[in-house]
């Protein structure tokens, strides 16, 4: 039983730098992928575009995830063309898994990098490499 309105979307905005940044993530999560009922915290980072997502636990059936970072300096995290990047889940061991996805992408004139509907069977950190 899942008492979230699936799929759960939520937009946020910072300022870093006197710039705006929008962040909207969006998390598909089907009847069954887990037992019980759980509060699940999703926390995005602009310093490292990441997110973590809490509680850590392991799935039934894999979870989607979408997410959008709006308004960051996309060449500061070495990004210098527009096109496909890689998403990933990151162990706190420092290993680092590829993570299959729809799309992840970054545009560099709009300053933008998302991921969607990135396939997760537990919840941790994950995020965009080079």
């Amino acid at each position: 039983n899942q008492t979230l309105p699936l799929p759960h979307t939520s937009t946020h905005r910072s300022t870093r730098r006197q710039r705006q940044i929008f962040i909207r993530d969006s998390l598909k999560i089907e009847q069954g992928a887990f037992n019980g009922t759980t509060e699940i915290i999703m926390i995005p980072n602009v310093e490292n575009l990441s997110i973590k997502l809490f509680p850590e636990m392991t799935f039934n059936e894999e979870v989607k995830l979408s997410l959008i970072f709006t308004g960051i300096e996309v060449q500061t995290f070495g990004y210098k063309e527009t096109g496909p990047v890689d998403f990933a889940y990151f162990s706190d061991s420092g290993e680092i898994e590829l993570i299959e996805s729809e799309m992840s992408h970054v545009n560099v004139p709009q300053n933008q990098v998302k991921v969607m509907n990135a396939k997760l069977n537990h919840f941790s950190r994950y995020g965009w490499i080079r």
